[in-house]
């Protein structure tokens, strides 16, 4: 096939201009040269020439190609890198072509193994993107060759075949828009009849058919590639392949059936009225597993989703049963929202959810849930947007997400291909301890021999006969639609088993050395446009972004000790890594428009070129020592001597004029011009690092103009947008960036890269407490860059005079090693205490130039914060909490001879904010907790934990030589927040301090909600009032002020809603759970399980496998004690540690049965058995025991009356008990020991009770109660595709005053007598026997965006008391009125009242259509 005015341009001369495969092979050899010297591809212009040898090679046939193929030939020897380069260049050439003859001799190569494996899939992986001619016959071909014999077994070629060829069907003829627009339809008709039955005929039932066999042989990589394929055809009938197993009505894993949901993208994009019905259905379907259910809702939004399903599931974020489902509905609806209706593309989408965002819950949940985020970005600046979704699938058993999907597209003109990259894992915890069980220190088999402890988890679950759920089998998956290839990566059970093997494989290559050589060309953008004209010169206009990539080199370890084990893998001491690394990332970006010549055979063109390239030619070395936690690398220039352009970016545009058979590129043809400015008006040309590194880069600007003023967020947007579409419009002119290496100017050509951490454990205080001023005076005696004994100086400086203090240090350096060495170090140390007020942290910097400019910075900082209660509010709110804090920085060329800054300095809590607290809504209700016994339930922990947060920030500074460029950056630092906020700032020039002082105050309010600040000045004085907060920096402030928690741990708690190390209270008489769930009940005289972990598996037919399903197993017991309580704490460790810890109120516990006394302000400590680490700490203050086990994966505190117990993520969704099974949603917390849930919850503690010890006669009564209570059982459970209930179609206004009203009775039945509830209660099931469940037609009525909306006719709808039967789709017309509208006004209240409502037709025309799910029949 060829275009007509191809046939033109041959006819007038005769002949097609055509070259002969010795001159492409020459071609090929020619830029496989160029490639050798990346500094020189932009100016050869390679990536032109590239896009030349793919022309030429779109010219020839079979014959010509295979003639081609063997005069280059594949090369073996891959030391020849000219020859192994030309090879590679023409296989990317050739799968570029798009011909027919490519694809046929791409295939011929496959199948006679002249390409095999990786190579060859990453060649057909780009096919679909490239085929011009998709012709019934080839698209045959192309699915067939995923099934021949010769490329079966090849696991990665199958897959990309699959991948390309079900891509390929789907682009040529499933969907319609780019059958039509991505080939000459206009001259050649469609590549394939759109009746013809290709797809439901042949394709789907092959794959069908495959993915059957799959199933039936538990292969789940075959399982998960054939669901890609088929969701990948984007056909109706692949929900015909899919139901049975998204129905459960053959057996495959959940998160098979969820990726399945996710493969209906397609479908979604090209058929949504048939796939948001069953994208509805299953996400309303409450029985079903909520990651299914949350793929549902996340592919909803891609099938144009009804303003009616939105509503649905805006009100769903009040009532339905998986938090995980609610938070992703809730995430979705708002950022739909927030789209906006600037973009035809959302606002539809964006209408609607706007209209359902006043539906939705008011509740925030945590980031560890799962969540969808859209974002539209649109830059007047370049003319380009930028549309970003990222979709989250929380894990019930961590706060890790179990899958992602990240999509960008960008809209230049019209919309461009997407990037995608998506993947997850069915079971994040499993993962985590598949991946810890192949350690050598692990252990993966319990000891059955009995230790000494009482009641370990193996006891409890035997006593309970606690069973855990069924485990699926570990799936993951990747899938990458990047660099015009569409890859599935899918892994199996088997596969992380294989690790240690894979591993081992991968050391012993490295050990002998390992070389690679990757390289790649594609074109991200293939646009040939070309037509003629009535001048008799035929116009053309082509686009071509073509992208090189190059990573070549050498590695080689050495790793000690080795590791000789097959099925374990050991952490080594040290690795010594060396290497050699060239990289290479290059992209022209070019668009030529002109006519061509017929009389003088020639090509008239203007075009505009952008390249960019990044080159990175690196020698490294790298050393590790895990012993001592150092980390070493080494780098220098690959090729020192050379001239390295490590950078380039230039645009330019041209006018040239060049023969029809001409092999050279417009921009280097000799009758080309460039449109340069003679004087550019920029023109920055600076060496960079020459004196401070020794190391010179030269840095080259040239344009003609500069960019707009704009803000930091879109110069971030528009530098994205530009790194994605460099076709952009530019912001400058004629531009030019290069950043070079020049090796002639530089001294140094090697830097070192040091980072070093080491910590002191506890130990018996060493000294008296020091301030800051005497501290200083102990200066580092060694500053080289990785100093061992600087960094135990700091640790033990930081350390000094707190009791029972623990230091961390910190250290960094940086080295250039040459002819002038130049050396740049930092560390920093800190020092605290669990059991002391004191904290110290010391900074110190030092650095000397290539040049030989010296500079040193020593800093000490010393608090005091005294350590207040945390399980009683009164007494931290009575507590006088203030952190006192003392400074004191030296700097200059040397620290004893520069400037010196101190400062003195307080946090505290004002009395206002001490009376906020105390009358705060939330002090309240603690107070009627606190009233009826119970101290930790969530109001008292909310308010406990705001009890220590300070409001208040005073400081005086002294300071004295500091230099001008001090004062300088002390004056850029105001004028730019003087910019800023401008309105919030007042200068009062009549109030000064004495010269070298500065005074400050701070001031954030009662509520926290704002800022007033006063800054006095030798100068002038700087006043910053009525500076409101926002949400953002309300957090921030309160972290900031709240110097009793760690910064990172009240981050983390704000980002994950209180769940990243969750608490469980176990109060006086009520107990509240890990999942904030709070139930009344008194612990007895009676062991309870409070919490356990490490129940048995189950195996398919229910039973008990004997193995635990966590290799790291604990529980938790409880027991009340004349009002007290004590508790019993047993764990297992993964290396196989075992402890148990026992407390019976007093200062003494048992710890393995041996009585260990607490002192205040002192430790205790038990040890692993290799004494690495401790596996057990326990101290006793301000009358609070705390327990610590194994670096607080599990920590209890309790001062007798109350406990507090707090967990990490490896517990999550694994505990039992109590404290619930903290899985984050509180409405299945409580699971009763038969993983039920019971109807009353007042009983649920006696569930829990050990009643076969000695116990209280009243627990053993109601536990006897507690049985005969009816339960809920995860058995009883059954999913359904069909939704239980699906809305009615009634008015959202109708709705609304429904839940109101219903919320007003309920709130007046509270007063009444148990007689009138049954009297109530009858008079209600009569009401329902009689109600006759019919279809009714009624107009429906809803508000949005201040506007009143109207159907233009009824449509049917089922009563209140009655739930839909099947249901259809129906279009209808929606009449919208300003809401000042009188007679809407009136409608609007007649629907209020009941009363039906009809429109005038007449009067009113409808605006626009809406889609209704409305049902058949009523039930």
């Amino acid at each position: 096939m060829q275009s007509p005015s191809m046939s033109i341009i041959r006819n007038s001369h005769g002949k097609q201009p055509r070259k002969t495969p010795a001159e492409i092979a020459k071609i090929a050899q020619n830029i496989a040269t160029e490639l050798q010297h990346p500094s020189n591809m932009p100016n050869e212009s390679t990536l032109s020439k590239m896009n030349g040898l793919v022309n030429w090679l779109s010219t020839m046939n079979l014959q010509e190609l295979e003639q081609t193929a063997k005069l280059i030939g594949p090369q073996e020897n891959r030391a020849d890198n000219v020859k192994l380069y030309a090879w590679r260049v023409y296989l990317d050439a050739v799968a570029q072509a798009g011909t027919n003859a490519a694809f046929t001799h791409i295939k011929n190569m496959i199948f006679k193994n002249t390409i095999r494996g990786e190579e060859a899939a990453q060649l057909v992986a780009v096919m679909p993107r490239t085929l011009r001619y998709p012709t019934k016959r080839l698209l045959l071909d192309f699915f067939k060759m995923t099934f021949d014999t010769r490329v079966k077994n090849q696991l990665h070629l199958n897959s990309s075949l699959l991948m390309a060829s079900t891509i390929m069907i789907n682009k040529a003829h499933v969907n319609r828009h780019t059958a039509h627009k991505n080939f000459p339809t206009h001259i050649f008709g469609r590549m394939l009849s759109s009746k013809d039955d290709l797809v439901t005929s042949f394709v789907i039932p092959e794959l069908e058919r495959e993915l059957k066999t799959a199933v039936q042989n538990r292969d789940t990589h075959r399982v998960q590639v054939f669901v890609r394929a088929i969701g990948n055809l984007g056909h109706p009938d692949i929900l015909r392949v899919f139901s049975p197993y998204i129905e459960r009505r053959v057996k495959v894993t959940n998160y098979q059936r969820m990726f399945m949901v996710m493969c209906m993208d397609e479908l979604a994009k090209l058929f949504p009225k048939q796939a948001r019905y069953t994208l509805f259905n299953i996400y309303n379907n409450e029985g079903d597993n909520y990651e299914v259910r949350v793929a549902a809702i996340f592919e909803l939004l891609k099938a144009r989703p009804t303003l009616n399903m939105l509503q649905q599931m805006a009100e769903a974020t009040h009532t339905d049963s998986s938090i995980q489902v609610r938070a992703a509905i809730k995430s979705a609806i708002k950022y739909a929202a927030n789209l906006g209706t600037q973009e035809k593309k959302f606002e539809r989408l964006s209408r609607y959810a706007k209209a359902a965002e006043k539906m939705l819950s008011e509740k925030e949940y945590g980031f560890q849930y799962s969540a969808k985020y859209l974002q539209y970005y649109y830059s007047k600046n370049l003319g380009t947007g930028l549309f970003q979704s990222l979709g989250l699938i929380g894990s019930e058993d961590s706060i890790i997400h179990k899958y992602f999907t990240y999509n960008s597209r960008v809209k230049f003109g019209g919309w461009l291909s997407p990037n995608r990259v998506q993947g997850g894992v069915s079971s994040i915890s499993k993962l985590i301890e598949l991946i810890k069980s192949t350690l050598d220190r692990v252990v993966t088999k319990i000891n059955d021999k009995k230790d000494n402890s009482k009641l370990t988890a193996d006891d409890i679950a035997k006593v309970f006969n606690i069973k855990g759920d069924l485990q699926e089998e570990l799936q993951a998956s990747l899938f990458l639609k990047l660099f015009s290839q569409d890859r599935i990566f899918a892994f199996g059970e088997q596969s992380f088993h294989n690790l240690p093997r894979y591993v081992k494989s991968i050391v012993q290559k490295l050990e002998n050395g390992v070389e690679y050589n990757y390289n790649k060309f594609y074109n991200q953008e293939n646009v040939d446009i070309s037509f003629p004209t009535i001048t008799g010169m035929p116009f053309f206009l082509k686009s071509r972004s073509p992208v090189y990539i190059q990573l070549k080199g050498k590695v080689q370890a050495k790793i000690n000790p080795k590791n000789n084990k097959e099925d374990k893998l050991n952490i080594p001491n040290t690795v010594n890594v060396t290497g050699d690394l060239q990289l290479v990332l290059a992209r022209d970006s070019e668009g030529r428009v002109g006519f061509y010549c017929p009389m003088g055979d020639k090509y008239m063109t203007s075009g505009v070129i952008r390249k960019s390239q990044i080159n990175i030619p690196l020698r490294s070395k790298v050393n590790v020592d895990v012993i001592n936690s150092d980390v070493s690398v080494e780098v220098s220039p690959l090729n020192p001597s050379e001239e390295s352009r490590l950078y380039h970016d230039s645009m330019d545009s041209y006018t040239s004029v060049r023969e029809r058979d001409s092999t050279i590129v417009p921009t280097q043809h000799k009758e080309t011009k460039f449109n340069l400015p003679q004087h550019p008006k920029y023109d920055f040309n600076t060496i960079y690092g020459k004196d401070t590194f020794g190391m010179a880069l030269e840095v080259r600007q040239v344009y003609n103009s500069l960019p707009p003023q704009r803000s930091l967020r879109d110069q971030i947007m528009d530098t994205f947008i530009v790194m994605i579409k460099p076709q952009s419009k530019t912001l400058y002119k004629n531009r030019l960036t290069t950043i070079k290496y020049q090796p002639q100017q530089s001294q140094n050509q090697q830097i070192v890269f040091s980072l070093g951490y080491n910590t002191q454990e506890p130990h018996p205080v060493k000294g008296a407490w020091s301030p800051s001023d005497k501290v200083i005076s102990q200066y580092p005696s060694d500053v080289s860059c990785g100093s061992k004994a600087r960094q135990q100086q700091l640790l033990e400086t930081a350390v000094f005079g707190i009791p029972e203090g623990q230091g961390y240090i910190l250290d960094v350096g940086v080295q250039c090693l040459g002819k002038a060495n130049a050396q740049f170090s930092a560390s920093i140390a800190r020092g605290n205490s669990k059991l002391d007020e004191r904290s110290r942290l010391i900074f110190f910097y030092n650095h000397q130039t290539a040049s030989g400019k010296p500079f040193q910075a020593y800093s000490v900082i010393s608090a005091k914060m005294p350590t207040v209660p945390t399980l009683d509010f009164v007494k931290a709110l009575e507590f006088n909490s203030s952190l006192d804090f003392d400074m004191i920085l030296k700097y200059g060329e040397s620290v004893n001879n520069g400037a010196v800054v101190t400062m003195k300095g307080q946090m505290s809590q004002t009395p206002d904010r001490k009376e906020y607290l105390k009358n705060a809504p939330m002090a309240k209700l603690c107070e009627l907790e606190m009233a009826s016994g119970n101290f930790l339930m969530p109001a008292c922990q909310n308010v406990t934990i705001r009890a220590n947060v300070m409001n208040a920030l005073s400081a005086d500074v002294q300071y004295n030589n500091i230099g001008d460029g001090t004062r300088r950056l002390a004056y850029l630092a105001h004028h730019l927040i003087r910019h800023h906020l401008y309105y919030n700032i007042r200068d009062d020039w009549l109030k000064q301090t004495k010269p070298g002082t500065i005074q400050f105050q701070a001031d954030f309010g009662p509520a926290m909600n704002g800022l007033v600040s006063v800054m006095s000045t030798p100068i002038v004085e700087v006043q910053y009032i009525n500076f409101h907060l926002s949400q953002w920096g309300k957090a921030i402030a309160g972290i900031v002020m709240n110097p009793t928690v760690p910064m990172f741990k009240q981050y983390a708690d704000r980002v994950y809603g209180y769940q990243y190390q969750p608490t469980c209270a176990i109060d006086g008489k009520s107990v509240n759970t890990f999942s904030n769930q709070t139930y009344k009940y008194a612990v007895g005289n009676c062991w309870h399980v409070a919490m356990q972990n490490g129940s048995h598996v189950v195996d398919a037919a229910g039973q008990s496998s004997g193995v635990f399903s966590a290799l790291q197993q604990s529980s938790v017991l409880v027991k009340g004690n004349n009002g007290k309580k004590d508790f019993l704490v047993t764990y297992r460790s993964l290396s196989g540690d075992d402890i148990t810890i026992e407390y019976y109120q007093g200062d003494n516990i048992l710890v393995n049965k041996k009585q260990v006394q607490l002192t205040h302000g002192k430790s205790v400590y038990e040890w692993t058995k290799d004494k690495k680490s401790k596996l057990m700490e326990a101290y006793m203050i301000n009358g609070e025991l705390t327990i610590n086990v194994d670096n607080e994966k599990l920590t209890i505190i309790s001062n007798g009356d109350r406990m507090l117990i707090s967990v990490s993520d490896s517990y999550r969704n694994t505990t039992s008990g109590l404290c619930g099974d903290n899985s984050g949603d509180s409405k299945f917390d409580l699971a009763t020991p038969s993983n039920c849930y019971m109807c009353d919850n007042t009983l649920f503690g006696a569930t829990w009770a050990m009643t076969n010890d000695q116990c209280d006669p009243q627990v053993k009564e109601l536990q006897q109660q507690a049985n005969a209570v009816p339960t809920v059982c995860h058995e009883q459970i059954t999913p359904s595709v069909q939704p239980p209930n699906m809305d009615n179609g009634e008015s959202h206004t109708d709705s609304s005053h429904d839940h109101q009203e219903g919320s007003h009775q309920e709130g007046s039945h509270q007063g009444e007598s148990q007689d009138q509830k049954k009297k109530e209660a009858e008079r209600k099931k009569i009401r329902q026997s009689h109600t006759v469940c019919q279809v009714r037609s009624t107009v429906q009525l809803y508000e949005e965006n201040s506007e009143i909306c109207i159907t233009e006719q009824p449509i049917p709808a089922c009563s209140n008391k009655c739930q839909e039967g099947d249901l259809y789709e129906m279009t209808v017309g929606v009449v919208c009125q300003p809401n000042t509208n009188q007679e809407f006004q009136a409608m609007k209240k007649a629907v209020e009242l009941g009363e039906d409502i009809q429109l005038d037709k007449t009067k009113y025309k409808a605006t626009r259509e809406d889609y209704y799910m409305v049902p058949k029949t009523c039930k």
